[in-house]
């Protein structure tokens, strides 16, 4: 690839770039090219956008099981399960974000067969946090 600094372009003339680190292109080529405009200055028809790190390993009670391919462009999914007596209280993915964050929550509540009993509801607290819980007993009438 040439250097877009100390190499002279005519209009019209293309070459090749890549992004720097902690970006990629949008498409997830390694490199696309660019074409020099009439006025001097240069046409990147693609992106480069900022990469997440690797998908966090899980939240509460939940684990990863599988994501998109790196690298983690904005809108890349990473997929989560709960873990054995948990159930599912938030969607199990993970989106990679424009400022190279993951967003959402995967969790993951304690099973409580019995809604009515006050050590079931401590233990969801517990082991999902009380915003949750607040929504969760909304969700059931309580």
């Amino acid at each position: 690839m040439q250097d877009f600094e100390t190499t002279q372009f005519t209009a019209g003339e293309q070459t090749q770039y890549s992004c720097n680190s902690d970006y990629a292109l949008q498409t997830r080529e390694t490199t696309a090219d660019a074409k020099c405009r009439p006025d001097g200055t240069w046409d990147f028809p693609t992106p480069c956008v900022r990469v997440c790190g690797n998908p966090p390993s899980g939240d509460l009670n939940s684990h990863l099981v599988n994501s998109d391919p790196a690298p983690y462009i904005p809108g890349s999914r990473a997929y989560y399960a709960c873990n054995s007596d948990h159930n599912q209280e938030t969607d199990l993915h993970k989106e990679c974000n424009s400022n190279g964050g993951w967003d959402n929550r995967a969790v993951c509540c304690p099973t409580c067969q019995n809604f009515e009993d006050n050590q079931c509801k401590l233990d969801i607290i517990k082991g999902c946090g009380e915003d949750l819980v607040d929504d969760l007993w909304g969700k059931l009438g309580r």
